[in-house]
């Protein structure tokens, strides 16, 4: 088997803000708005969680910084 056939699917999830809503993004496809910071990284965090459960790869970009962010660690807003 050729190894990117055993590679499980990816997801990457984006939180921007754009024109002061809060917009989250999976692998550059429009997931949804929100209206502060802490609601949209929640949500990009569940459905993180939600593909690491279905055995994909999964990772969360959130401001500032363009570090991916552990989906498995409790959020703190701040």
């Amino acid at each position: 088997m050729h190894p990117l056939e055993s590679a499980p699917p990816s997801r990457v999830f984006r939180v921007t803000l754009r024109t002061g809503i809060w917009n989250v993004s999976r692998n550059d496809v429009f997931f949804g708005d929100y209206r502060t910071r802490g609601d949209a990284v929640r949500a990009a965090y569940a459905a993180a969680r939600t593909e690491a459960g279905r055995g994909r790869l999964a990772q969360v970009f959130a401001p500032p910084g363009k570090v991916a962010l552990s989906h498995h660690e409790p959020h703190r807003d701040a």
